[in-house]
């Protein structure tokens, strides 16, 4: 957003700010990045089949292997779900 905020302006404001703090904390409760908590929440949707990431330097592997680590519950899955749906 801040290299190129133009097509996030809409998202520029409390609510996405209030949901990012709390996806922050849940990641710090985990024990990851904030990186790691949405590709592990990715690997648990059943959406999604494969999540396609492309790290370009060594230190992005960290938090591939985050999420590879992490076990979230179908609750916390659901309310990380919410944090963002009315956004």
């Amino acid at each position: 957003m801040t290299m190129r905020p133009e097509p996030y302006v809409g998202w520029w404001n409390e609510t996405t700010f209030a949901a990012l703090d709390e996806f922050s904390q849940s990641a710090q409760q985990h024990g990851v990045s904030m990186a790691g908590l949405a590709l592990g929440w990715l690997r648990h949707h059943p959406d999604v089949t494969a999540p396609i990431v492309g790290p370009r330097r060594p230190e992005h592997f960290a938090p591939i292997q985050e999420a590879l680590e992490l076990t979230l519950s179908d609750e916390e899955h659901l309310r990380l779900s919410s944090l963002f749906s009315g956004i």
